[in-house]
C-alpha cells in the first residue's frame, strides 16, 4: 500500500521553533537542539581544564602512528579527515596536544560532526553543505593516546555497534561524548573507570524504534565516576538497572542529570535515605516511565535552576513543599498527573527565581481562585517570563489573574476553551512577545480593535483553529515587529477587505513567516501577499484558490518555505521559480490541475531540499523528468514526492546522482522496466515507495546496500524472484537491512522460499509477503527479529504444521496465514505465546482436529478467521472470553493503525457478505468467521458475551440447537450469517433489538415457525435469507402460515388414540409373523431339519475358529516364556 505523505508538521517545525519552546517535550527535534546547546555549555566549560595548543609541533611518533591506525578503520565519505598526513599530527583536524612539553602528547580528539542531527529515526533536515557523518569502527590503537583528556564522536554513525570497553582504560579522560552516533547494546561497565571524568554523554543513540537503543543491565558502574558533573543518558533504556537511583547518589559533584526517555526502573519507587548530589541544579526525568509519588528528597535540592517532570504519571497532588526550591529558574510539570483533580500549592508563589513554568495538560478549570492567589501575592508575578496552560480546561473568559504577570513575554493557552472578548488589560503585558491562542473558541470581534496599538512588542502571534467567523482588527497591521502569524482555519473569504489593510501596514517589514492554511481563500492569490518582500515561509495549503501561479510571486526571493498544496492552481509549473533561490522546501502537491512538464530550471535551485508534486498531472517520462537531477539541485535534495503523477517509463540514470536522498516516494504511477541497480548508491535513503507501477525484473540485491532504510514498500508490481540455485523469493542480502521497519513485497510475482535468514539485530516490525507464489514453509528465524509486530502470508503456496518457531514472536500484532495450504491443528500455546496478538486469520488452509479453548486468552485479539478449513467438534464455551471482542468501537482508543511511521496495517475479511479490505478503521471491527468447517453441536450462549462483536459468521458447518433469545445482548452486531447448518427451533424475536443488522442470513437450516416482526426484522426483505427451512412461514415468505401452526402443539386426545392404534398394529403383526413360522417348522419336517442344520453348522464352525486360535496363543505364550 502507498504510505501517506509524511505530515506536514514535520516541515512546519521548522520555522516555528520559537513559537513551541515552551513545549519543547513535544517535539524530538526541539530536544536534539536542547541537547546541542548543552553540548556547547559543556563543551566550553570541560575545554577551559585541558591547556592544549595546535601550532606545528610535532607529537609523540607513538601517538601519530596510533591516530593513523585509528583513521584507517573509520569510514569518511566526506574526507573530513584528509588533514590527517604529515608528522605535526598537533595540527591535524580535531587534535589538540598539550602545551607543557616540547613534543605534545594528544590531549584532545574531536570528530563531532559539525552538522547536529535531529534524532535517529527522524529524517535529518540538515542545512546543506552538511557533513555526512563518520562511520566504521573504534581501533583500540587510540589506547596509545594516554594523556587524552577530551574525546568527542558525537553526531556520528557507527551502525549499532556496541561501546567499546577500551573506552574506559583512559586513566585522564575528563570528556566523553559519545550522543547521537548510533552505539546500541549495553553500556559497557568498564566505563565506570573513568574516575577523573567531569562530563558524560551517551544520548539519543537509537535506530528508529524502541527495541534498538542503548541499554543499562545495571547501572553500579556509575558509582565509580566520582568526579562526574554533567550527566546525559537520554534514551538509554535503563529498565534493567534497577539500582540506577543508589548509584547516582554516590556522586556528590553532579550538577546536571538528563534520563529523558529512559524508562526508568522501578517505575513506582524512587526512595531514597538520603541525598548525596545536594549540588544538582538540572534533573531531566521526562518520559521516564515513573508512576509513583514525586520523592520528598526532591525537595532538598536547593540549588536546583532547572526541573522537567513531564510526561510522567505522577500519582496524588503537587507537593506543598515544592516551594522550598527556591533557586527553580524552569519548572516543567506538564502531562504528568493522572486523572483531574490536582490542586496547584499555593507553595509555588515562593519561587521568587522562576521564569519558565509549564502546566500543559493539568486540569486548572478548578484551580483559577488558586492561581489568582499564587499570581497576585507571591514575587512570582515578577519573576515570571514564559508561561504555558495550554490544554488546561480553561474556559470562558481569559483568568484575570494573568494581568498580574507584567513581565511575561511568552504564553500560550492553546487547545482550551476561551470564548469570550480578550480584556482590555491584555495591553497591560507591554513586554508580551509571544501569544499563543490556537485552537480554543474565540469568535465573532472578540479580539479586540486595539490589540495592534497597544501590543507593539509582539513577535509571535497564533489565532489559529478558533471559530472560522473570527473577525481580525485592522490594527494588526500596526504590530511592526510581528514576525510570525499564524491565522489557518479562520475565514478569511469574508475578511478580504480587512485583510488587504491589515498588509498595508508596517507589518509587511516585519513578517517572516505567515499561515494561512485551511483559511477559506478562494479564486485568485490575494496578491497583497506581494508585498512581504522579506517573508521566509508562507502555507496557503488547503484552500481553495484556482488561478495560475501567479508572475509576482516568483520575486519573493527570500522565501525559504512554500506550501501551496491540496489546492486547485490551474496551469503548467513556471520555469520562474528559478528566481527562488532562497527555497528549501516547495510543497505543490494535491493540485490535480496543474500540468507537467515539470521545468528543467527547477533543478538550479541549489538549496532545495524537499520536493513534494504528488497528484499533479504531471504525465511525463521519468527518464525525461529526470534532467533536473543534471542541476545543483542533485547535491541539496533530501526529500521526493512523485506519487500518484503519471509518470511512465523506466529510471533516469541521473537519480543515482542524490546522494542526499532519504525520502523517495513515485508509488502510484506507470513506471516500467526493472529497478536498477544503482539505487543502492543512494546512501542516506531511508524511505523507498515504488509501490502501484508496473515494475518487473528482479528485486536487485543492491537494495541491501540502502543500511539507513526504514521503509521499503514494492507492492502491487510485477517483480519475480532471482533465477538462482537457492531458490529464494527475495535476495538474501534484504536481512541485513537492520533498520528497516516495513518491508512490503506483497501482490507481485515473487516464487521460492522466503529466506532463513533473519536475526535479532533486524529492526522490522512488518513484514508482508502476501498475493505471491511463495512455497515452502515459514523460516524459522522469522520470529528472531524481536520487534516483529505484523506477519502477513497470505494468498501464497506455503505448507506445513502451524509452526512452532512463532512462538517467539511475543511482539506479534497480526498474523495472516490465510490462503495457503498449512495443515494440523492450532497449537494450545498460541494463547499463552503471542500475548500481543490483535488480528489472527488462518482462512482457507487445511487446517483440522478441534478449536483449542486456549485461543480465548489471545486478550487483544478482535478479529479472528478460521472459515474454510477442516475443523471439527463444537464451538468451546470459552470463545466467550475474547475480552477485545466485549469492547465497542467507540470505547477504542486509536482509530488509526501504524505501524512504524507510514505504514498502515490492513486485512482482507468477509463482512456482510463481501470480501473487503479494512485499513483505516482496522481497530474498529470486531469480527469472529468460523464458517465453512465441519463444526458441531449448539450454538454456546456464551458467544452473546462478546458485546462489541459487529460479525459473526458461523455459517456452513453442522451445528445443531436452538438460536438462543440471549443473542439481542449482541447491541454492535452489523453482520449475522447462520447459514447452512442444521439448526432448528424457532427465530428468536430478540434479533429485532439489533438496531445496527445490516445483514442477516438464517437460510437452508431447520428453523420452524412464524418469522417474527418488528420494527428492524421488518426491513429484511428478501426472502432468500431464510430459504432452505421448509418449516417457516411468514413474510417475507410466501408461505402463509395456518392457524394451526400458529399455535402452540400440544398432544391431543384424538392424536393419543390414533397412537394406540398404531402401536397396537405394530405388535399383532408381529405376533403373528412370528407364529406363523413357528407353526411351519412343526409341521413341515423338511423345514425343521434344514434349520437345526444351519444351527448346527453355525456352532461347529464357531468352535473349531475359537480351539485353533486359542491353540495358537498358548504356543505363542510358551515361546515367550522359555
Amino acid at each position: 500500500m502507498a504510505p501517506p505523505t509524511p505530515p506536514k508538521s514535520i516541515f512546519t517545525a521548522l520555522f516555528f521553533v520559537v513559537v513551541v519552546l515552551v513545549t519543547s517535550q513535544l517535539s524530538l527535534l526541539i530536544h536534539a537542539q536542547l541537547q546541542s546547546s548543552s553540548y556547547d555549555h559543556h563543551h566550553s566549560n570541560t575545554s577551559t581544564m585541558i591547556t592544549t595548543t595546535t601550532t606545528t609541533k610535532s607529537c609523540l611518533e607513538t601517538e601519530r602512528q596510533a591516530l593513523i591506525q585509528f583513521k584507517r578503520g573509520l569510514s569518511d565519505p566526506d574526507n573530513r579527515l584528509s588533514s590527517w598526513i604529515g608528522d605535526h599530527c598537533c595540527s591535524w583536524e580535531g587534535i589538540a596536544c598539550s602545551s607543557k612539553f616540547m613534543t605534545g602528547h594528544v590531549v584532545k580528539l574531536d570528530l563531532h560532526n559539525p552538522q547536529i542531527f535531529p534524532v535517529y529515526g527522524f529524517y535529518s533536515y540538515a542545512p546543506i553543505g552538511k557533513f555526512k557523518p563518520l562511520g566504521g569502527k573504534l581501533d583500540p590503537s587510540l589506547l596509545d593516546l594516554k594523556h587524552l583528556q577530551f574525546l568527542d564522536l558525537s553526531n556520528n554513525d557507527f551502525n549499532g555497534i556496541r561501546i567499546p570497553e577500551f573506552i574506559g582504560s583512559f586513566k585522564e579522560l575528563k570528556y566523553l561524548n559519545l550522543s547521537s552516533a548510533g552505539f546500541l547494546g549495553i553500556i559497557p561497565h568498564h566505563l565506570g573507570n573513568l574516575s577523573t571524568l567531569h562530563s558524560l554523554d551517551l544520548s539519543y543513540n537509537y535506530y528508529y524504534n524502541y527495541f534498538q537503543r542503548l541499554s543499562m543491565d545495571n547501572a553500579h558502574w556509575l558509582s565509580g565516576l566520582t568526579s562526574l558533573k554533567y550527566l546525559n543518558l537520554s534514551y538509554v533504556d535503563m529498565y534493567q538497572a534497577s539500582n540506577w537511583l543508589h548509584s547516582l547518589n554516590m556522586l556528590p559533584s553532579l550538577l546536571e542529570i538528563r534520563l529523558f526517555h529512559c524508562n526508568l526502573y522501578p517505575p513506582n519507587s524512587l526512595s531514597l535515605p538520603f541525598v548525596n548530589f545536594t549540588s544538582l541544579s538540572t534533573l531531566d526525568l521526562r518520559w521516564a516511565n515513573i508512576n509513583s509519588t514525586i520523592p520528598n528528597w526532591l525537595f532538598n535540592l536547593s540549588s536546583l535552576e532547572y526541573l522537567y517532570l513531564g510526561f510522567n504519571e505522577f500519582q496524588g497532588q503537587i507537593p506543598a513543599n515544592i516551594g522550598n526550591l527556591t533557586s527553580l529558574k524552569v519548572l516543567d510539570l506538564s502531562y504528568s498527573f493522572q486523572g483531574d483533580d490536582v490542586q496547584i500549592p499555593t507553595t509555588l508563589g515562593n519561587l521568587c527565581n522562576l521564569d519558565t513554568l509549564v502546566l500543559s495538560d493539568l486540569n486548572l478549570s478548578r484551580e483559577s481562585d488558586k492561581l489568582g492567589r499564587i499570581f497576585s501575592a507571591g514575587c512570582l508575578k515578577h519573576s515570571l517570563v514564559e508561561l504555558d496552560l495550554s490544554y488546561t480546561s480553561l474556559d470562558g473568559s481569559l483568568p484575570e489573574w494573568l494581568k498580574n504577570l507584567t513581565n511575561l513575554k511568552s504564553l500560550d493557552l492553546s487547545d482550551n476553551k476561551i470564548n469570550t472578548t480578550l480584556p482590555s488589560w491584555l495591553y497591560k503585558l507591554g513586554r508580551m512577545e509571544n501569544l499563543n491562542l490556537r485552537s480554543n473558541a474565540l469568535q465573532g470581534r472578540d479580539i479586540p480593535a486595539n490589540i495592534g496599538d497597544f501590543m507593539s512588542s509582539l513577535k509571535i502571534l497564533d489565532l489559529s483553529n478558533n471559530d472560522p467567523g473570527l473577525s481580525l482588527p485592522t490594527t494588526l497591521g500596526n504590530l511592526c515587529k510581528l514576525q510570525e502569524l499564524s491565522l489557518s482555519g479562520l475565514n478569511l473569504s469574508k475578511e478580504a477587505a480587512t485583510i488587504k489593510q491589515i498588509f498595508s501596514g508596517c507589518i509587511l517589514q516585519s513578517l517572516r513567516k505567515l499561515s494561512l492554511a485551511r483559511s477559506y481563500l478562494q479564486g485568485d492569490m490575494p496578491d497583497w501577499i506581494g508585498g512581504l518582500k522579506n517573508l521566509e515561509m508562507l502555507d496557503l495549503s488547503s484552500n481553495q484558490i484556482n488561478s495560475t501561479l501567479p508572475p509576482w510571486l516568483f520575486n519573493l526571493t527570500t522565501i525559504s518555505y512554500l506550501e501551496l498544496s491540496d489546492n486547485d492552481f490551474q496551469g503548467s509549473i513556471p520555469s520562474l521559480f528559478e528566481n527562488m533561490i532562497s527555497l528549501e522546501i516547495l510543497y505543490l502537491g494535491g493540485n490535480s490541475h496543474l500540468e507537467g512538464p515539470i521545468p528543467v530550471t527547477l533543478g538550479n535551485l541549489c538549496k532545495l531540499r524537499f520536493l513534494q508534486l504528488n497528484s499533479i498531472n504531471i504525465s511525463q517520462n521519468f527518464h525525461d523528468f529526470g534532467n533536473i537531477f543534471s542541476g545543483c539541485i542533485r547535491n541539496s535534495l533530501q526529500g521526493l514526492y512523485l506519487s500518484n503523477t503519471s509518470l511512465s517509463g523506466h529510471f533516469p540514470d541521473e537519480i543515482s546522482n542524490l546522494k542526499s536522498l532519504t525520502y523517495l516516494d513515485i508509488g502510484q504511477n506507470s513506471l516500467s522496466g526493472s529497478i536498477p541497480t544503482t539505487i543502492g548508491s543512494l546512501s542516506s535513503l531511508h524511505h523507498l515507495n515504488l509501490s502501484n507501477n508496473q515494475l518487473s525484473g528482479a528485486i536487485p540485491k543492491s537494495l541491501g546496500q540502502l543500511s539507513y532504510l526504514t521503509y521499503l514498500d514494492l507492492e502491487h508490481n510485477n517483480l519475480e524472484s532471482l533465477s538462482t540455485e537457492d531458490h529464494l523469493a527475495i535476495p538474501f542480502t534484504l536481512c541485513t537491512l537492520r533498520y528497516t521497519e516495513v518491508l512490503d513485497f506483497s501482490w507481485n510475482h515473487l516464487s521460492g522460499g522466503l529466506p532463513n535468514c533473519w536475526s535479532n539485530d533486524s529492526g522490522f516490525l512488518v513484514l508482508d509477503f502476501s498475493n505471491n507464489n511463495i512455497s515452502g514453509g515459514i523460516p524459522n528465524s522469522v520470529c528472531s527479529i524481536d520487534g516483529l509486530e505484523s506477519l502477513h502470508l497470505s494468498n501464497n503456496n506455503l505448507s506445513g504444521v502451524f509452526p512452532t518457531s512463532l512462538r517467539k514472536c511475543k511482539h506479534l500484532v497480526t498474523l495472516d496465514l490465510s490462503h495457503n495450504n498449512f495443515h494440523g491443528s492450532i497449537p494450545h500455546w498460541i494463547g499463552e505465546s503471542l500475548p500481543n496478538l490483535e488480528i489472527l486469520n488462518l482462512k482457507s488452509n487445511k487446517f483440522s482436529s478441534y478449536l483449542p479453548p486456549q485461543l480465548s486468552t489471545l486478550a487483544r485479539v478482535h478479529i479472528l478467521d478460521l472459515s474454510h478449513n477442516n475443523f471439527t467438534g463444537s464451538i468451546p464455551k470459552k470463545f466467550g472470553n475474547f475480552n477485545a471482542m466485549k469492547i465497542s468501537n467507540g470505547e477504542r482508543g486509536s482509530l488509526y493503525s501504524y505501524i512504524g511511521d507510514y505504514y498502515m496495517e490492513n486485512v482482507l475479511f468477509v463482512t456482510k457478505g463481501k470480501e473487503q479490505k479494512f485499513e483505516r478503521i482496522l481497530r474498529l471491527i470486531n469480527v469472529m468467521d468460523l464458517s465453512y468447517n465441519s463444526l458441531c453441536g449448539s450454538i454456546p450462549e456464551e458467544l452473546t458475551d462478546l458485546s462489541g462483536l459487529q460479525s459473526l459468521n458461523l455459517s456452513g458447518n453442522h451445528l445443531t440447537g436452538e438460536i438462543t433469545s440471549k443473542i439481542g445482548k449482541l447491541h454492535e452486531l452489523e453482520s449475522l450469517d447462520l447459514s447452512r447448518n442444521n439448526i432448528a427451533g424457532a427465530i428468536p424475536s430478540s434479533l429485532d433489538s439489533l438496531d445496527s443488522l445490516g445483514r442477516l442470513n438464517l437460510s437452508h437450516n431447520n428453523l420452524s415457525g412464524k418469522i417474527p416482526s418488528g420494527k428492524h426484522l421488518d426491513t429484511f426483505n428478501d426472502p432468500s435469507i431464510y430459504i432452505g427451512n421448509y418449516n417457516l412461514c411468514g413474510p417475507p415468505l410466501l408461505v402463509n402460515c395456518s392457524e394451526e401452526k400458529l399455535e402452540p402443539q400440544t398432544p391431543s386426545s384424538d392424536g393419543q388414540e390414533k397412537d394406540v392404534w398404531l402401536y397396537l398394529g405394530i405388535g399383532s403383526g408381529f405376533v403373528t409373523g412370528l407364529w406363523s413360522v413357528f407353526v411351519i417348522m412343526l409341521f413341515k419336517k423338511t423345514w425343521r431339519v434344514a434349520y437345526f442344520r444351519c444351527l448346527d453348522d453355525i456352532y461347529d464352525r464357531v468352535y473349531v475358529l475359537v480351539v485353533v486360535n486359542f491353540t495358537r496363543f498358548k504356543r505363542k505364550f510358551q515361546k515367550q516364556e522359555n
